[in-house]
């Protein structure tokens, strides 16, 4: 979902009359259609260009939105989450690679040197401003008119950003891929998954991250319905996540100094652990001051995705990064499904209360795992001095 629609959209199913695992198979068949269109799609951005490819996720965006802004059914919605789905897929990759392209280009038409870790930062400083601002419209939309607007103001603009990248759009043309490059993505997915899995350190690692993935996966489906029971006006969760970013904005940039104050990333991962595990559970129990308890969240949670992937990327040999790190991505996905199933059923049968539980238990399952790791690297480290001894 775009940040207009982000902060609304699992009240708004649940109020046009979706149980909440209904919702639940929207959000797993978004992700699954993602999984597995996403090396089919990423070859036709290799095969035909990045523009085509990023057009074509335009405009299925766009139909999508419009769709769901139609929709009364859930046949209905799903059908159109599925085509969200695939035109994610189109994006996926194929906007970054032709933003560096285009930096390429612009270099080698003027003739100097571009700092592209420069313009890349100003991309992502960009794409957060645009999701506070986007937070902020649909805040606007929602407190003068009604939620279902969001949707068509939603497809209404990718279509006006497909139209205009549709005239004015440039790409350098450079050799495609050749189609037989396909015949290796089996054996890039049985690489990437082997290494991870290979020794008990990395696989613990990797396992806690997807502790954590499942953990907060729950969360971010249960807070908007669980916040509106509570008596918190769906109205206000725009501002409620700007907030939520901006505090994460400022808390990230201290992430590095952080983890040397500690000693270690996986003593910070911990920390984080606990802390968020401790927010979770009290949404409980500060009833009508669960935004403050999230809001806190959201800037302590900032915190662990710079510090793992930096330590993860520390095991990772440099030619299979790319490799490796694309199947890890892919578990993410498949973790997130999980969760998102388990959201529904426990939602459904046992209340949001049970989801937000469950949510604060794995996290807490997540601080032991990471602490296995830091065992496991001391280990490690002494048996390394014993023998270079």
């Amino acid at each position: 979902m775009s940040s207009l629609t982000g902060p609304f959209w699992v009240v708004y199913f649940n109020q046009v009359g979706l149980k909440y695992l209904e919702i639940s198979m929207l959000i797993i068949a978004n992700h699954a259609i993602t999984l597995a269109f996403e090396i089919p799609t990423g070859i036709i951005a290799d095969l035909w260009g990045r523009k085509i490819s990023v057009i074509i996720s335009l405009l299925l965006s766009s139909v999508a939105s419009i769709g769901i802004f139609f929709g009364r059914t859930f046949p209905q919605f799903l059908l159109f989450f599925i085509i969200s789905g695939i035109g994610a897929t189109f994006m996926s990759g194929a906007y970054d690679a032709w933003f560096f392209d285009s930096l390429t280009l612009t270099a080698k038409e003027e003739g100097k040197e571009i700092n592209i870790e420069d313009y890349w930062g100003r991309l992502s400083s960009g794409q957060q401003l645009g999701s506070l601002l986007g937070f902020l419209l649909g805040t606007v939309v929602v407190l003068a008119y009604h939620l279902r607007v969001l949707w068509l103001m939603e497809g209404l603009g990718a279509l006006s950003i497909f139209l205009y990248i549709l005239i004015v759009g440039k790409e350098e043309k450079h050799a495609r891929q050749s189609m037989s490059t396909t015949k290796s993505y089996k054996h890039f997915i049985i690489e990437g998954s082997s290494y991870l899995f290979k020794s008990k350190l990395l696989t613990f690692l990797v396992l806690g991250s997807l502790f954590w993935f499942f953990s907060t996966g729950i969360l971010s489906l249960a807070w908007q319905p669980f916040f509106k029971a509570q008596g918190i006006d769906p109205k206000y969760f725009g501002i409620i996540l700007t907030g939520y970013m901006i505090l994460s904005i400022f808390v990230v940039r201290k992430a590095g100094i952080l983890s040397k104050k500690l000693g270690s990333d996986l003593r910070l991962l911990q920390l984080v652990g606990v802390i968020c595990a401790v927010l979770t559970v009290s949404f409980i129990f500060a009833s009508g001051y669960q935004w403050i308890l999230f809001i806190l969240y959201g800037g302590i949670y900032s915190l662990h995705d710079p510090i793992f992937q930096a330590h993860l990327n520390k095991y990772i040999p440099s030619p299979q990064r790319a490799t490796i790190l694309s199947t890890y991505n892919m578990s993410i996905s498949t973790v997130t499904i999980l969760s998102t199933f388990i959201f529904g059923v426990v939602s459904d049968k046992f209340g949001l209360s049970m989801s937000i539980v469950i949510s604060s238990i794995v996290c807490f399952v997540t601080v032991i795992i990471f602490k296995v790791v830091a065992l496991l690297e001391k280990s490690s480290t002494t048996k390394t001095q014993k023998e270079s001894g």
